[in-house]
Formats: structure tokens, sequence, C-alpha cells
């Protein structure tokens, strides 16, 4: 028997209880490997993202906004959980292996001519296409540090949090989204690579700039393992870069 899931101790007994509530309003759960992405509609619209690592909630992200740990969250899980979703999928990855690489491809193949939007998404994630100057985005993003730094910054090293986090904030919002939408994945992650240290050496900060910024590269980040276009290495490092930001929000 596959070990369950241990999640439950993410959320206190009162957020559990209210999950019950969300359960009924789940519209869409899709599973890909360790990653969980869902829609909630009730009064209002929710995204939840959750990843999962060595069987444990290894990140949330929901856009409710709520510190900490929601109730969002807790009813994804529960309803991943009660209807064994990851076991399901695990099962899935598994009778892919059995399967013999030339009808693979011949199914592949059938199913992408049949449908015209699966067959595009296909190309996206897969045609590799020339990379472009990477320097632009790089002057601008080091004026936006070099322009962020507090009065003491020579002194103390401190950076205006506030002017800092929301700058970052727009740029993963715009050029980097720009980036994601050309297909330009490899300036994509060493921007990313870059702006993490930056997040990661204020990551002591409570401030909701900061906490807005983090959410936004953790999704772009999370989005940018799943185009299948990394190396094991960077892979690996993207991975970790969003360990240590994720741990202390």
């Amino acid at each position: 028997m596959a070990e369950k899931l241990n999640w439950r101790d993410e959320f206190s007994d009162e957020i559990i209880n209210q999950s019950n509530d969300y359960i009924d309003f789940i519209r869409d759960v899709y599973i890909n490997g360790c990653h969980i992405n869902a829609n909630l509609k009730k009064s209002s619209h929710f995204h939840v993202r959750i990843n999962i690592k060595d069987n444990k909630v290894d990140y949330m992200f929901c856009n409710c906004r709520k510190k900490g740990n929601c109730k969002h969250q807790a009813a994804v899980l529960r309803y991943v959980e009660e209807n064994n979703l990851l076991e399901k999928e695990k099962d899935f990855l598994n009778l892919i292996e059995t399967v013999d690489d030339n009808l693979l491809k011949e199914f592949f193949v059938e199913v992408l001519t049949e449908d015209h939007v699966l067959k595009e998404e296909f190309i996206r994630r897969f045609k590799k296409e020339p990379k472009i100057d990477s320097k632009p985005y790089f002057d601008k993003l080091n004026f936006i540090i070099e322009t962020s730094k507090g009065s003491d910054y020579y002194n103390f090293g401190y950076y205006d949090i506030d002017v800092l986090a929301s700058r970052i904030h727009d740029f993963l919002c715009d050029e980097i989204f720009e980036l994601m939408r050309m297909h330009q994945y490899e300036v994509v992650f060493e921007l990313l690579d870059y702006i993490a240290d930056v997040l990661n050496d204020e990551m002591y900060v409570d401030n909701d700039y900061w906490y807005d910024a983090c959410d936004e590269y953790l999704q772009i980040a999370y989005t940018l393992q799943d185009t299948y276009v990394l190396s094991h290495e960077q892979l690996d490092r993207l991975d970790c870069d969003c360990s240590f930001m994720h741990q202390y929000m």
C-alpha cells in the first residue's frame, strides 16, 4: 500500500474543519507528477498550487492572500487524498513506463493530430527557440537593485525593501512573463537565479511586498520546471532556490 500523503500537520484543526465547506466548490484539479493545481469557485475564484516532495507538502500557494496556510489549500489536499489522486497519477506514470516507445509515439501522434490545441501546446513546450540577448534584461534588473539601496546600504547592506520588492514583482510580471511567452526559458532561468539571490538575501523581512514578489517568483519557477527544457543541473538549482525561499514565507 502506498504511503499516505502527510499534509494535516500543515494546518490548524480550525482550518481543516473549515476546508469541508469548500470541497464541493473545487472545479478542476490537475496533477503533473508532484505538482498539484486546482481551481475553486464559491463567492470568489481561488487558484491553489501545491508541490509535493517525499510524500510531504513542499510548497503551497493560494491567491486568497491569507498569511499562512489557508482553508482552500486544505480543501484541495483533502480532495486529493479522498479521491486517491496521487496514487492514480503514480499508477498512470508507471503504466507509461511499461508501454513500448514506438507504440507510445504512434499514440501521441494520433492524439496530437486530432487535437489542434494540444498539438500547439506540444510545439510550445518542446520547440526550442534561439536564445535572445539577455543583457538588456540584466541591465534593467541591475538598475532596479542599484536604485533600491537604502540610505544605510553601504554601512549595513539594507535595501529599501518596499521599493526593491515591488519593482522586482513588476519585473517578474512584465519582463519575465513576456520572456516566458516568447519561450525564452534559458534566459528566464538565468534571471530567476539572479533574482533568487536578491530575494533570499532579504528572507527575514516581514513585508507584504516581499511576500508578493516571492509568490510571483515561485509561480513562474514552477511553471518553468514544467516546460521540460531545463537540464537536470538547472532544475536542481531552481529547486534549491525555491525551497530556500518558501521555507521563510
